[in-house]
């Protein structure tokens, strides 16, 4: 046997073995994905996403000890229907003022005096129901054109609705003021107005001087 020729031939093998050895097992290739894998992947891409649920602000009272909402429930009210066959309701009458006069009672005291410090006090008193105007004890016709002269100026004063007053500061001395008390009476209506010489309106002065204008007309009893 040769052996020059033997021993390279097992070196050439032998290094063979070991970059087999080195080399060791080649890496798989990866396979491609398969079509139920990409129609996963694709679900998951495309599915949306899960929101959660929002929960909706409440407004509660500023007070602490009231855990309600500020805004109350709000209860529909059923109104009934009015029925047009049913009787309506009554309202108050609204009287107008009483016009003219059935009598007149007309008081005067003050003024100058007498010597015994007494006053002129009159007492005249105007009767329409039946004719007669009294001075004192003394009694004279009346007849229906003062009653209807008389009438209007009760009525263009007003005199059951008038609201003024007539009276000022009375003097502790004398010479004293006159101070008038009249008195008009019309059906169940009756209202007495005080007022003083000096403070009367031209409409309450015009009464009461036709009222003593007409009492002239009866002599002093």
């Amino acid at each position: 046997m040769n052996t020059k020729r033997t021993f390279p031939i097992i070196l050439l093998l032998t290094i063979a073995l070991l970059f087999s050895g080195c080399a060791g097992e080649p890496s798989p290739t990866p396979e491609p994905p398969t079509e139920q894998a990409a129609t996963v992947t694709a679900g998951a891409a495309t599915a949306e996403p899960v929101s959660s649920p929002t929960v909706e602000p409440t407004q509660n009272s500023i007070f602490p000890t009231l855990d309600i909402p500020v805004y109350p429930t709000v209860v529909e009210m059923i109104f009934p229907t009015p029925d047009p066959a049913a009787s309506p309701v009554p309202t108050e009458e609204i009287l107008p003022p009483p016009s003219g006069f059935d009598r007149i009672i007309l008081i005067r005291t003050g003024g100058t005096q007498f010597e015994d410090g007494t006053t002129a006090d009159e007492i005249i008193i105007l009767n329409r129901l039946d004719s007669t105007i009294s001075r004192g004890e003394a009694q004279a016709a009346l007849s229906d054109a003062v009653v209807t002269r008389v009438g209007g100026l009760v009525d263009a004063l007003n005199f059951f609705t008038v609201e003024a007053t007539f009276l000022g500061a009375v003097p502790a001395e004398p010479p004293l003021p006159f101070l008038y008390s009249i008195t008009v009476t019309v059906a169940e209506y009756e209202r007495t107005i005080n007022a003083q010489e000096g403070f009367m309106s031209p409409e309450i002065q015009a009464l009461i001087g036709a009222v003593l204008g007409e009492s002239q007309r009866v002599p002093k009893s």
